[in-house]
């Protein structure tokens, strides 16, 4: 099953989300994180939690997939069929119609 049982599996599927594989040379943050006491580290956490437990506001507008254009432009063959929903920096987000 592609998406996992719960969140873990999710985050956890091989290929699901690149910053959980290892360093493959294509991804420099791959290298830089988990670095506790950086202050970067420390807002996403704070953003994940928040997600998790619906609090605030969802900046992509219910987007349930993502690509990263920095690590390269031309989108996933998926997207084709995903409503694109917004981009925040490099990455580009989708949702399921």
């Amino acid at each position: 099953m592609w998406w996992g049982k719960d969140w873990i599996s999710v985050i956890e599927k091989k290929a699901q989300y690149t910053s959980m594989e290892p360093p493959s040379g294509k991804d420099p943050n791959l290298v830089i994180y988990p670095d506790l006491v950086n202050p970067a580290w420390q807002e996403c956490i704070q953003a994940a939690e928040a997600a998790y437990w619906s609090e605030g506001t969802d900046p992509t507008a219910g987007a349930d997939h993502y690509f990263d254009k920095s690590l390269d432009d031309n989108p996933p063959s998926w997207a084709t069929a995903l409503i694109h929903t917004c981009d925040v920096d490099a990455l580009r987000f989708y949702r399921t119609p």
